[in-house]
């Protein structure tokens, strides 16, 4: 017995093709590479980080900047002056 094939799709339409799509808010929400940043945009990104970590968790650690992507010889170059950047600029906001 033979099987209908017609019956397993939609009158008028023989193939449906999935459109894939990407939204512009995906694009404008990436971060550059932290460990491949200068010294100067590490140490005002690392800031940046520190602001938003207080907010969210309270804090934020060694191990948490190597999360973010900072490699060790950024950490322990950049924590010291990326905190009182991070202190700056609470201050002005």
């Amino acid at each position: 017995m033979a099987t209908i094939r017609r019956t397993r799709r939609l009158p008028g339409i023989s193939t449906i093709r999935p459109t894939v799509t990407i939204s512009p808010i995906i694009d404008s929400s990436l971060v550059a590479p932290r460990a491949a940043m200068s010294d100067a945009a590490a140490t005002r990104r690392m800031a940046e980080d520190m602001r938003e970590a207080v907010y969210r968790e309270g804090g934020l650690t060694e191990e948490g900047l190597e999360l973010l992507g900072y490699s060790a010889d950024q950490i322990g170059a950049l924590v010291r002056p990326a905190r009182a950047m991070a202190n700056r600029l609470a201050a002005l906001a």
